[in-house]
Parts: C-alpha cells; structure tokens; sequence
C-alpha cells in the first residue's frame, strides 16, 4: 500500500475513532500536516477540540447556511 493511501485510510480510521465527520478538505489538510511531520497526537487534539456542533453532517450541510 502506498504511503498517500495509507495516510488517508489511517486518518479517517482516527477520526472515525474520535467520532468526528471530516470533509474531503479537511482530510487533505491533515495529509498534509502529516507530510510536514505533525505528530499525529497533535492532530488528534486539533480534531478533539472542534465542538461537534460546528461539524455539519452531509444532510445538515445542505440545508444549512
């Protein structure tokens, strides 16, 4: 498996872990963060403080805004 791939399925495994919906942009952004060596535990602590009331479900994000 490659690197790319690896660090996508293990990013959606740790946000799936820590209950939180990431948009393909956000994804992208903690690849990256990744790649410039943010220790994942970092990550972890950004993602944990996003309230889940300021992450928008795929529904929610249609008829919001």
């Amino acid at each position: 498996m490659s690197d790319a791939k690896k660090n996508t399925q293990q990013t959606m495994e740790m946000a799936k872990f820590l209950n939180v919906f990431l948009t393909v942009e956000q994804v992208v952004a903690v690849e990256k963060l990744l790649a410039i060596g943010v220790p994942p535990i970092n990550i972890v602590r950004l993602l944990q403080s996003v309230s889940p009331n300021q992450q928008m479900s795929p529904g929610n994000r249609e008829n919001g805004i």
